[in-house]
């Protein structure tokens, strides 16, 4: 979800919202072109509706004019009368374009497409140095460097004699150093952004080096072309096990009388405001504007539980007291 400032800005705000959901490709020769056609549709479909001339304008500079990621991404805009209030990627989306326009946002598809994964860092090493990304748990880049070594020789020499042997050793001795001034300098990017994952990914004996000197669990991946995909697939599973737990409060607490599930439980525990945090399961629940707006403004969290969890129409909530 976005962050908690833009969800109480969006929870005081006054109506009517523009909510817009569309999946798109940034990075064929005629995405611009691609782009400018799909919100012409959009566009159309929320003037229909009322969209205020403003909150058109600020939204169509945002899907214009705003920064695109690389390859194929899903993008979360509300508007309200006269401003943006959200404008988020997501990593899931409606398979088509969604435009509505109601005197509550729309959010369900933004706590579907925006499931917090773990804050982590992936450095791509190799003996001399590394490339540090450090991303936050919404999936933004936070920061990107370089980390490089000492610039002595890593490479072993073949041959015999004194000179060679203490060549070939100072290399190993570079080497070591570069691992470990690699590893410190990982540590405190992790450190620093609070990330939960460390991820290596590179040539095998860096790597390898550089693991030994980190404390703390690491995951190895192969770097190249193959990273993508595979970062992908471990903050997937990251996310699976977080729903899980989730689901397992959910038990836990409806045994105790601290979670319900059900537009008519729910809906009473938003009333008293006991709602901790709203759990969604079903893109169809019934009212998919007003329980997750009532939750924001009760200050609850909003959370995608997927088929991790069956609730009553598709809609359940964790309590704050029984």
């Amino acid at each position: 979800m976005p962050d908690t400032t833009t969800l109480r800005e969006l929870a005081s705000t006054d109506g009517p919202f523009s909510s817009v959901y569309f999946t798109h490709r940034h990075d064929t020769e005629d995405a611009a072109k691609k782009l400018e056609l799909l919100w012409r549709g959009i566009r159309e479909q929320l003037a229909d509706q009322g969209t205020p001339a403003p909150a058109l304008e600020a939204l169509e500079q945002a899907v214009l004019d705003g920064e695109r990621p690389v390859g194929r991404a899903g993008r979360a805009l509300v508007a309200a009368r006269d401003r943006l209030v959200i404008d988020e990627w997501l990593t899931d989306s409606p398979d088509q374009p969604v435009a509505r326009v109601s005197s509550m946002p729309y959010l369900i598809p933004l706590t579907r497409g925006q499931e917090r994964g773990p804050a982590h860092v992936v450095a791509e090493v190799d003996r001399t140095g590394a490339r540090i990304t450090t991303v936050d748990e919404h999936g933004r880049v936070t920061g990107v460097h370089t980390a490089e070594g000492r610039s002595h020789p890593v490479h072993k020499v073949r041959g015999g004699g004194a000179a060679h042997h203490d060549i070939q050793n100072r290399a190993e001795e570079t080497v070591r150093h570069n691992a470990a001034d690699i590893a410190a300098e990982i540590t405190a990017a992790a450190r620093r952004t609070g990330a939960e994952l460390v991820v290596l990914a590179g040539e095998v004996q860096a790597r390898t080096a550089v693991r030994e000197q980190i404390d703390g669990p690491v995951e190895e991946l192969p770097g190249g072309p193959e990273l993508d995909g595979r970062l992908a697939e471990l903050l997937g599973e990251r996310r699976r096990a977080q729903r899980a737990e989730t689901a397992e409060r959910f038990h836990r607490g409806a045994a105790h009388g601290l979670a319900v599930s059900g537009v008519t439980a729910v809906d009473a525990a938003l009333r008293e405001a006991n709602v901790d945090t709203l759990l969604v399961s079903d893109p169809e629940t019934p009212d998919d504007e007003r329980l997750p707006y009532a939750a924001l403004r009760t200050g609850a969290q909003l959370e995608h539980v997927g088929g991790e969890l069956e609730l009553t129409e598709g809609v359940g909530a964790l309590l704050r007291h029984a």
